[in-house]
């Protein structure tokens, strides 16, 4: 069920990036790991995050899937949904409890991806976040 790829990419990492939520659902059932990366170290959940596939990342969220695994670049999966302005993404991963302070490789949070991209709504969303999780 966690069959390779030359790009070490899953069956699982392949559904998610495509939004088929049944086929993620048959393929966790079936024992698929959810945290297994691609040669990037992207996993299903910075699939589905970075396609607003809402719904799928929302079931990988409550199966267990690591909210902060970076990616080679240091990209989590919040990283990869605002790098795509994917504002109700980056809602759901804000509410499971990721870390909206987490810098990439490059020292940029998600918020900076978000502003760089020019998602201003997502990068709103993040700062905000950001203020309220340091005044308390």
């Amino acid at each position: 069920v966690d069959a390779r790829t030359h790009t070490e990419s899953t069956p699982l990492v392949e559904a998610a990036w495509r939004g088929h939520l049944g086929c993620v659902e048959a393929l966790v059932a079936a024992g698929a790991n959810v945290d297994l990366g691609c040669l990037d170290g992207s996993t299903a959940l910075h699939s589905a995050a970075r396609n607003g596939h809402l719904r799928v990342v929302q079931y990988l969220v409550t199966v267990g899937a690591a909210l902060e695994l970076p990616t080679r670049g240091g990209g989590t999966p919040l990283h990869w949904a605002a790098s795509a302005g994917q504002l109700e993404v980056a809602e759901c991963l804000i509410a499971a409890g990721c870390n909206v302070q987490a810098a990439n490789a490059k020292g940029k949070t998600a918020a900076d991806v978000a502003e760089a991209r020019r998602f201003l709504d997502v990068a709103g969303l993040l700062r905000l976040t950001m203020r309220r999780a340091r005044d308390g």
